[in-house]
């Protein structure tokens, strides 16, 4: 076992790997759950990650309040009513919305990319005639 894991590549690999799975397992969440999270940075601007539907978008917009905490966190569940109405609302705002799959897909493919070990063609051997 200790020795799948020499070199950077595999190492790497893994991690992407279990990323990819992280985000599979967030994405099925999101179909039942919205989430919202702020962070305020220092400089002025607040990161917005919003996760419902199997999607999720990251946004940094200038800080409206300075009331505002450091970290603001908000979630509840989905109901059918609800969900029409947070995709209605996400495709008005034109916020760029990833769904949670297409994330998963390009680590997981990475990932094989870089655990799998490269082809190699075959060696022939030519046949010597010995005298």
């Amino acid at each position: 076992m200790g020795s799948f894991f020499h070199g950077w590549r595999r190492k790497a690999g893994c991690v992407l790997l279990v990323m990819a799975c992280g985000f599979i397992v967030i994405g099925v969440g999101s179909q039942f759950r919205r989430d919202f999270l702020r962070i305020s940075l220092s400089n002025g601007l607040d990161c917005e990650i919003q996760s419902f539907c199997g999607q999720v978008c990251v946004t940094l917009k200038n800080r409206q309040h300075a009331w505002l905490k450091s970290v603001d966190w908000d979630s509840g569940g989905i109901s059918e009513q609800n969900r029409t109405t947070l995709l209605a609302h996400s495709r008005s705002t034109g916020e760029p919305f990833i769904p949670y799959w297409s994330l998963a897909l390009g680590l997981g493919l990475i990932s094989a990319w870089l655990i799998l070990p490269p082809v190699r063609k075959p060696r022939t051997v030519e046949s010597e005639s010995h005298v």
